[in-house]
């Protein structure tokens, strides 16, 4: 979006065209004609501001609901309402009524194998204590329903899993007017704000099943009072694994959600 500095100078491009104009006498910034220039690029910044906004939110849509893609397949697990059939009407795959209370999937994700093209879902629901995976009889269900929905020849392996486990030594630095040096909140001490915007972004990590680093030190960066977070090192390992694997930036969540282990290092500094 073009700032109103850059939006004034064209104004002024413009006017230098067409001589016939007489160019206004008075420079001042309090000028009729200083207030007009200005308040007309400030309209000028807000419509496209609003253009920007809206092509934006078309090109997620169109991303989300461009038929057949990974982004699509994951759109249509959390679609799937537990104990419902699915129709087929005018080739459109749909359920005849739509209950949310019913759309037991939390969280989904997924994942291609290039080189076979075989498709991996990941679904899991919600528990008291975060995600879980799904009992047997929701996952036949949601098998059977991926069955209908997907395109014809393709392989579709679903799978609902125990979390990954996430271990982390991490630097937080911190304003000392909103946290303690434990990382509890001055206003409210069984607030743990850092630990709990870690643990909301491991439950939602992106349709394709990787967890970033980039993406989650930008997420901890959001919260209030947090000035910068480090990562020094960081590893991974499936539900029920001893070994741990270190990653250096990215790493593919087998479960497609994951959990931090208690053993994580994280410390608040100011």
């Amino acid at each position: 979006m073009r700032s109103l500095e850059q939006i004034i100078a064209e104004q002024d491009t413009a006017l230098q065209q067409y001589p016939e104009i007489t160019t206004p006498d008075s420079t001042s910034d309090v000028s009729f004609y200083s207030h007009m220039r200005k308040m007309w690029a400030l309209l000028v910044q807000l419509v496209e501001s609003a253009w920007s906004d809206f092509r934006t939110e078309i090109e997620l849509k169109i991303a989300l609901t461009r038929v057949g893609s990974l982004a699509w397949y994951v759109e249509q697990v959390k679609a799937f309402q537990y104990g419902d059939q699915v129709s087929i009407t005018n080739g459109q795959t749909a359920y005849d009524i739509y209950d949310p209370q019913k759309r037991i999937i939390a969280q989904a994700a997924g994942s291609e194998d290039l080189n076979t093209g075989r498709l991996t879902l990941r679904a899991a629901k919600k528990g008291y204590e975060g995600l879980v995976p799904l009992n047997g009889e929701e996952l036949d269900a949601l098998k059977t329903y991926i069955g209908k929905v997907k395109y014809a020849g393709v392989i579709v392996d679903v799978l609902s899993m125990n979390a990954d486990e996430l271990k982390i030594s991490a630097t937080v630095k911190v304003d000392r007017q909103v946290f303690s040096t434990t990382g509890n909140l001055l206003s409210d001490s069984s607030r743990l704000p850092v630990h709990e915007a870690i643990a909301k972004y491991l439950e939602s990590i992106p349709y394709d099943s990787v967890l970033s680093n980039t993406s989650l030190t930008d997420a901890i960066q959001q919260v209030k009072g947090v000035k910068d977070f480090t990562i020094s090192t960081s590893s991974t390992r499936k539900a029920g694994n001893v070994e741990w694997e270190l990653y250096n930036r990215e790493v593919l969540s087998s479960a497609g959600h994951l959990t931090l282990h208690p053993d994580s290092i994280i410390n608040f500094i100011y």
